[in-house]
């Protein structure tokens, strides 16, 4: 009984965290309205999809801009009070496709990319993938994702 119950709380805190970096996904799609479409991928474009809420936790929200919008994006965010980091020690696959990390003044990781996967094995046209994409709420807040 006990350790149900311990589980229950697990799982309403993983629950609390994905709110939390759910709606700062959220307040990132707002910050870069100006930029251009964002197409929310990976983990929060697929959660509501593929897992109860608190079933999967999540670190970061990924997003992803036309690749020559990437320097804008990175300009809005700092320019709302994000803090944009640096990326060495990062895996070899993310630091070859262009990326920007900032953290959000909560304190969540939003990674915007500007290619989808490393275009050099898998070109993906950001084109073609919101003529695609579908619309879906992050965070309470209209967003994309790329169709299934």
């Amino acid at each position: 009984m006990a350790s149900d119950l311990r589980m229950h709380d697990r799982r309403q805190d993983r629950i609390a965290a994905e709110l939390v970096l759910l709606a700062e996904g959220g307040r990132a799609l707002d910050i870069l309205a100006d930029v251009g479409p964002v197409v929310v991928i990976k983990g929060a474009s697929l959660a509501e999809l593929l897992w109860a809420p608190g079933e999967r936790s999540m670190t970061d929200v990924d997003l992803l801009v036309a690749p020559e919008r990437l320097e804008d994006a990175r300009r809005a965010l700092r320019a709302a009070g994000w803090t944009l980091l640096s990326t060495p020690g990062r895996p070899l696959g993310s630091r070859m496709h262009r990326a920007a990390s900032a953290k959000s003044p909560a304190g969540i990781l939003v990674d915007v990319h500007a290619h989808v996967a490393q275009r050099v094995r898998w070109p993906v046209s950001f084109d073609e993938l919101v003529e695609r994409a579908v619309p879906f709420t992050l965070g309470k807040r209209p967003a994309l994702r790329p169709a299934l």
